[in-house]
This record gives C-alpha cells, structure tokens and sequence, in this order.
C-alpha cells in the first residue's frame, strides 16, 4: 500500500480526509467537512510541514476544494507541495481538449472520452451538483495565483494528458511553480502500480518530493 510506503520512506504522517462524496453531497457540504480537517492539521503541523497527494479523483476533488476554500477564507493556509496524479482539469472537456483526447482515446484502457462528457457520469455530477460545481470546474480558466509548488503527473496514454498544456499555461501565467511529469507510454495513474518498474521509479520520485517538506521541529 502507498500510504503505508510513504510513513517508511519519508517518516510522514498520511492522513485520509473522510468527506461527504459527490454526487450525494454538495460541494458546499464537502468543501466545510475538508475546511475541518485543514484547520486540525494547521493546529498540528507548522506552515510548509504539509503535503497533498492525490490520484484521479481525489487529486481532482483536492485541487477544486483546496481552490474554492482559498477563495471562501483569504487566510487559509495552503499545503507546501501538491502531487496531482491524474486529475481532470475541466469538465466538460472544451473542443480543443475533446479533439486531442479523441486521439488518445485508442490508448486509453481505463476511461472513455464520454466519462467526461455531458451524457456521462460526470455530467450527471454536474446536474446534481450544480451550481456549486459548475462555478470551479474549469481549472485552466481560473486565477491560480497562491497554489504552492506543484508536481502534476500524466500519462501520455492517458485522455486526461489533453489537459496538460492548458495547466501548465495557466500556471506560467498565474506564477505557480508546477513540475510537469510525463508518463511516457504510461497510463493513468500508472504511480499506484508498484508491479511495474515505472509505478516502482514513479513512486521514489514522490518520495524525495515529500522530503523536501520542512521537517517538524
């Protein structure tokens, strides 16, 4: 398990939020019960101490809640390194992305182009989520001004490396320190997969990014 290799090789403590899920629940709802556990951890752990790690959806869901409570409360205090594994950037897909995701579609064993689309399960998300969803879920257009420093991985067999461009442009431009790491003929979220050599090196690598966390005193 992950987790438990992470506390081994980095002396981390791993914490798992449990938070109300969509599409049950609100974002609202969601974004409060997480706010709890950020605050409980911010009474715990010095600035820079913490890390955030997440894979598909949760790297997802991290990145669009940790978005809007910067937003909601000017003073909440951001991780000091984001590991984003395969999340999905926007939704729905705009044309551009849905023309390049096309492309990769073939290549891609674990999501279909239609997951992201309208007619798929994340469109019913939206529905039943709306309008709070709606309002944050197109990351590439939003000001990303403060996000920490970020290592965003994808895979180029995966849909979601359609995103990638857009990301890394709108953190140039926002002034967001972000390490783009490409999964060559890797897919998603090819890091959990520690019978591959890739999955194995992939997962050093987040290693030695948690160990550049300032180390509690």
């Amino acid at each position: 398990m992950l987790a438990l290799k992470i506390t081994e090789k980095t002396g981390c403590d791993v914490i798992f939020p449990l938070y109300p899920l969509f599409p049950e629940h609100s974002v609202n709802e969601t974004a409060e019960a997480v706010l709890e556990v950020v605050k409980r951890m911010d009474a715990r752990y010095p600035e820079g101490a913490t890390g955030l790690i997440g894979f598909s959806s949760g790297a997802t869901l991290a990145l669009y809640l940790f978005l809007e409570l910067k937003r909601r409360h000017s003073c909440f205090r951001m991780p000091g390194r984001w590991i984003l594994n395969s999340p999905v950037l926007r939704i729905p897909p705009d044309e551009a992305d849905l023309r390049y995701m096309n492309i990769l579609a073939p290549y891609d064993v674990i999501l279909p182009v239609v997951f992201l689309q309208p007619e798929g399960l994340t469109g019913l998300m939206m529905e039943r989520t709306a309008p709070g969803f709606r309002r944050f879920a197109d990351i590439p257009s939003r000001n990303l001004s403060g996000m920490p420093e970020t290592d965003l991985y994808l895979g180029t067999r995966e849909i979601l490396y359609a995103y990638r461009n857009a990301f890394e442009q709108r953190c140039e431009t926002d002034a967001v320190p972000l390490h783009v790491h490409d999964g060559f003929g890797m897919m998603h979220c090819w890091g959990l997969i520690s019978e591959m050599k890739e999955g194995r090196d992939t997962q050093k690598e987040y290693f030695d990014i948690l160990n550049t966390l300032k180390p509690i005193q």
